[in-house]
């Protein structure tokens, strides 16, 4: 039985590549929307392609992001907050979701800040 993510905008870190793009690719399969993000400029370009190849019709947004970069991950959260409908689930594949790399507090609280604003959009 697959579970359908309809309606859903689903942000996914790490997905220029391996279980990034594995989920990436996944989600949008069952419906989503997606907004990819990965700092491999060339892996990203080439999920992309392959979300559309998957699936002519699927909605995607990819944009190169350093998620260890705290001002481009305060911006992403900026962005988030102000157009809440954009999306409603977070799916971080990237090596700063680890506790190494995300030693920095500050960096910390923006991807919760991220989440919290996301689960408070309207699904």
């Amino acid at each position: 039985m697959s579970i359908s993510l309809a309606g859903k905008r689903i942000l996914v870190t790490g997905a220029g590549g391996g279980i990034g793009r594995a989920t990436a690719r996944l989600v949008a399969e069952r419906g989503a929307a997606l907004l990819i993000t990965d700092v491999n400029a060339e892996g990203l370009k080439e999920t992309l392609q392959l979300l559309e190849q998957d699936n002519p019709n699927v909605e995607a947004i990819a944009e190169v992001l350093d998620s260890t970069d705290e001002v481009a991950a305060a911006e992403l959260v900026e962005r988030t907050a102000r157009n809440r409908a954009l999306l409603s689930t977070l799916f971080s594949t990237s090596p700063a979701s680890s506790s190494a790399s995300r030693s920095s507090t500050s960096a910390s609280r923006n991807w919760s800040a991220c989440s919290t604003s996301m689960s408070a959009a309207p699904s």
